[in-house]
């Protein structure tokens, strides 16, 4: 059993009255919040952190300055597309970029290709908060993008 506490956060709980609680503590157990306190109220949080340790087992997070905040849901992303960024796109209508340039690009690509870009692009939403995303694939190798997100972790809706 993983457990994690995140001790000192700044809580956004995006609850009915939008709440936001200071100088929290969060305990996770296998991927699930059990408990939620002050940190004040937590005697094995009242001596000094300076890194990530290790109490009774369990792996702490020092939060102090940071937010604690559900993740955030990218409805629209084509992490197929990761590895082409900035290719002719300045000045040019939707259309006759994608049939001039992306479309043709797209249809190249093989398994790895679109394993490493859908990777990369994954990697990219997760570190900035993204945790579920609907993803517009290529029609070509979609199974490398559901390895990718199963890789990164990310909960991903995955089409064609």
């Amino acid at each position: 059993m993983s457990k994690i506490k995140i001790i000192n956060a700044l809580v956004l709980t995006m609850d009915t009255v939008n709440r936001i609680l200071s100088d929290t503590t969060i305990i996770i157990e296998n991927d699930r919040i059990v408990d939620i306190s002050r940190t004040a109220d937590d005697d094995n949080s009242k001596q000094k952190l300076e890194k990530k340790d290790d109490i009774d087992g369990i792996d702490v997070i020092d939060a102090r300055g940071m937010i604690v905040m559900p993740g955030l849901v990218n409805c629209h992303v084509h992490t197929v597309q990761t590895l082409f960024r900035g290719v002719a796109s300045d000045g040019l209508e939707l259309l006759p970029w994608l049939q001039e340039y992306i479309y043709p690009m797209e249809s190249v690509m093989d398994r790895e290709e679109v394993y490493v870009s859908s990777l990369l692009g994954y990697a990219e939403l997760i570190r900035s908060g993204t945790t579920t995303c609907a993803d517009m694939q290529s029609v070509r190798h979609t199974d490398k993008a559901f390895q990718a997100a199963e890789k990164i972790g990310i909960r991903a809706t995955i089409a064609k």
